[in-house]
């Protein structure tokens, strides 16, 4: 079953997914069974050696016999520690039927149906924390070698610009586009909503930018002007493209 909805937000500890039980249940039950069938062997391999250490000190059994003692406890306890680790991982694998969240977050999307057949690596459902943002980019292998974790830099989204820093840089390169993903962190205190479109502003060479004041702009049939006046006092019509407020 798949009570995560996407959409919602649920807090940690949730149960998220509960996949099938009964395969997992019957490997726990046959290694409770071995390792406690090892442990018995054990237990008797050590009584029976320790019974021969006693008639070899009174001189009533041979040499042999106890070295095939000794030889008989080092198997049982080798057969008993590789029972206690399958024990081990049948009870992790037990406990990985039900699927919690880990933190809070909100359900972005559920990637599996009731009836499906889950498999390692396979993700059954995506979340979002809901505390923090983080923005991922894929700059130029060029630029992106210029950054490193822990790096200030600027992202712009909307009409803010905010002091990111970043956080990861994923260290293969996209054969493709010849780019690389680069993560950075938002201030804690700002949090748009998820899937939010933002600009990353990569350090570079500066370049002079003209500025003028908003209200000086006019927009005609998809068009931007501005009026121009001259050292002679006479004005002329420009067209402009403009860029970020």
């Amino acid at each position: 079953t798949i009570p995560a909805v996407p959409g919602t937000t649920v807090r940690a500890g949730t149960v998220l997914v509960r996949l099938e039980e009964q395969e997992t249940r019957r490997a726990l039950a046959s290694a409770r069974a071995g390792a406690d069938a090892a442990g018995q062997t054990l237990d008797l391999a050590r009584r029976n050696r320790a019974r021969f250490e006693r008639l070899a000190g009174r001189g009533a059994a041979a040499a042999v016999e106890l070295d095939r003692a000794n030889q008989e406890e080092a198997a049982a306890g080798a057969a008993a520690a590789s029972a206690d680790a399958a024990l081990s991982r049948a009870e992790i694998d037990r406990s990985q039927t039900v699927l919690t969240a880990p933190f809070d977050a909100v359900v972005v999307e559920r990637l599996a149906s009731p009836g499906d057949l889950a498999g390692p690596g396979r993700p059954l459902v995506r979340i979002a924390s809901l505390s923090g943002r983080r923005v991922e980019a894929a700059p130029a292998e060029q630029d992106a070698a210029a950054l490193a974790p822990g790096d200030p830099i600027e992202v712009v989204v909307g009409e803010r610009i905010l002091a990111g820093r970043v956080a990861e840089i994923v260290g293969a390169v996209d054969p493709a586009t010849r780019r690389r993903t680069v993560r950075v962190d938002l201030p804690v205190d700002f949090e748009p909503p998820l899937g939010s479109f933002a600009r990353v502003i990569l350090p570079g060479a500066s370049s002079s930018k003209l500025f003028v004041p908003a209200g000086a702009i006019v927009a005609r049939g998809g068009l931007e002007i501005v009026w121009v006046v001259d050292r002679e006092g006479l004005a002329a019509l420009r067209y402009v493209r403009t860029g970020p407020r």
